[in-house]
């Protein structure tokens, strides 16, 4: 992929879809498809920062980007293309926890036809669900305290709910990343 992956740009997630095809997500917002029988690469580019992995479901790639959920899908010409965008609650920070200044966790894709992500948003990072379908907001709900609430942690499904973890307050990679317990 060196080729595809500009020099200060690194990958973050990799995953393959129902049809066999490799997907891949950098940290500047590219997100590319690798058709194994023929080495075919397509990308496209979305302009966000990525920082979480890619799901996958049996009708397309979801991606949480810095700004925005959305839903990826390929063309007829084996193109990369977005099938809808969802922006969420960013926030105004980076909050002590998190990455970046966005959503902490990667997509999970529900049994009711839900895809849901954790937002940034102030005064209490929310757990959002979205119809996987169209990308419209079904719900959502604030977790944990006000001015005590991150997540860099993905979701775990529950059925039709998810379990949330707070990291608000972990510092450095070894806490967010690895999941070591934090300040609260």
């Amino acid at each position: 992929l060196k080729p595809y992956v500009p020099a200060g740009d690194c990958l973050v997630a990799l995953t393959a879809d129902w049809a066999g095809r490799i997907w891949w997500a950098s940290l500047a917002g590219l997100v590319g498809v690798v058709e194994p029988s023929t080495g075919a690469v397509a990308v496209l580019d979305l302009g966000e920062e990525i920082i979480n992995g890619l799901t996958v479901d049996e009708t397309g790639i979801y991606v949480v980007t810095d700004r925005a959920l959305r839903k990826l899908v390929t063309g007829p010409d084996g193109v990369p293309t977005t099938s809808w965008r969802a922006e969420y609650d960013r926030g105004s920070q980076t909050k002590p926890g998190q990455l970046n200044r966005g959503s902490g966790s990667t997509p999970v894709v529900l049994d009711q036809a839900l895809v849901a992500i954790t937002d940034n948003a102030d005064p209490a990072m929310r757990v959002v669900f979205f119809e996987a379908a169209t990308g419209r907001e079904i719900c959502s709900r604030a977790v944990f305290e006000k001015d005590a609430s991150a997540s860099e942690s993905g979701l775990v499904s529950m059925g039709s709910g998810v379990v949330v973890a707070n990291t608000y307050g972990q510092r450095g990679w070894r806490s967010t990343v690895l999941g070591r317990a934090g300040a609260r």
